[in-house]
């Protein structure tokens, strides 16, 4: 119930023409005491409509946004620390690769600063420094091999997020870390012929793999419970057939002779055309076959190979005509692969000692480096 006081009707008939105090008879009030008629009370009585309580359907959350770490040491390098904001422009710098996990790439980052921090270190401790001269002959040098100039340089390394100096500071770590690999890990490495010529095997082997061959074979079949004699034995009959074939007797004609496979004996042991092991078209061989058949060229006769059921001997029959180039003509590029590859086991053998001398600590949290680009 809400009740109002109400404003005098202007209506002379209500009764209410004035608001002129009233004088009471003195038997009634003390004498002087008078009282103001009271103005007309209004009542407004409101009924309260009763409606059934109904919880309100609130809208569904909006997600949360992760929050983004703005900056926190990822790294400390003796008093030195490595920040996530050095990472982020690092990683700015580098170029994309689809699906590749940014936590994973940021703590590569984090990593090869870390390298960074120590070859300086290292070098500031046996005074070996780099001069501004040497940076600009390096920029010179890269611009020379990719045909550009100094300036188009630096625009490309503005491109990838690296202003001019942050791009000359890189170089000059490189060269940093050059002169220090040059006085303790180059001259250990050495690079045997025999390792040129594995490597020189190995991509003679996989210029071959993309094509057919067509080999023959001599089985020689062993019971899965041969006794180790019986395999010595087996493996000296072998070598007497790679030597009779290499001598110049027929290979067909010692397969049909000494092979234990029926199946291609009567023709020599000729398997006709088969695909490299591992092709989606086409028969192929085992992979402890295929292997050696790939390293024969075409009348070669491989050395016995100790297969899952016995001795097995190939002869290469034919074989697409595959470019290849000879070794004499590799030699040199497979020198410096070979090198490389070396010079790189010993650099990453080489931080690992330099690391062993300072204090190292990781603070990276994968977790936290989430928005990193």
């Amino acid at each position: 119930v809400l009740v109002e006081s109400c404003p005098a009707p202007a209506d002379p008939s209500s009764g209410f023409t004035n608001m002129a105090p009233t004088t009471f008879p003195s038997s009634t009030l003390p004498q002087g005491v008078s009282i103001m008629k009271a103005p007309l009370l209004c009542i407004v009585v409101f009924a309260a409509l009763v409606v059934p309580a109904f919880p309100a359907r609130s809208a569904p959350a909006a997600p949360q946004a992760r929050p983004v770490t703005l900056e926190r040491i990822v790294a400390v390098v003796d008093e030195h620390p490595i920040l996530l904001s050095d990472a982020r422009e690092r990683l700015r710098s580098l170029p994309t690769r689809p699906g590749e996990a940014e936590a994973r790439v940021l703590r590569q980052v984090v990593d090869a600063l870390i390298e960074e921090a120590l070859v300086r270190r290292e070098a500031r401790e046996r005074e070996i420094e780099v001069t501004d001269e040497e940076v600009e002959r390096a920029v010179a040098a890269v611009a020379e091999s990719n045909a550009l100039t100094p300036e188009q340089v630096y625009a490309e390394a503005a491109k990838s997020g690296l202003d001019r100096t942050a791009y000359r500071s890189q170089l000059s770590g490189q060269l940093l870390e050059h002169k220090l690999l040059q006085l303790d890990v180059a001259p250990k490495v050495q690079v045997p012929e025999e390792d040129l010529q594995a490597l020189f095997q190995k991509t003679v082997r996989e210029a071959r793999a993309r094509y057919p061959h067509r080999v023959a074979w001599i089985v020689l079949r062993l019971a899965p419970d041969a006794k180790p004699e019986d395999v010595a034995a087996t493996r000296t009959r072998a070598e007497a057939i790679v030597r009779e074939a290499r001598g110049g007797t027929p290979f067909s004609t010692l397969a049909s002779q000494h092979s234990d496979d029926v199946t291609t004996r009567s023709r020599g042991g000729d398997l006709g055309e088969r695909m490299p092991a591992g092709s989606p078209h086409g028969l192929t061989l085992a992979p402890e076959i295929d292997l050696p058949a790939r390293d024969l060229d075409v009348g070669e006769t491989s050395d016995p190979i100790r297969a899952r059921d016995g001795f097995v001997v190939l002869h290469l029959l034919g074989r697409p005509n595959v470019p290849t180039p000879t070794f004499l003509s590799m030699r040199d590029s497979l020198r410096s692969r070979v090198y490389a590859e070396k010079l790189g086991r010993a650099r990453s053998e080489w931080l690992r000692r330099i690391r062993r001398k300072h204090h190292v600590e990781l603070r990276f949290e994968p977790d936290r480096e989430d928005g990193a680009r």
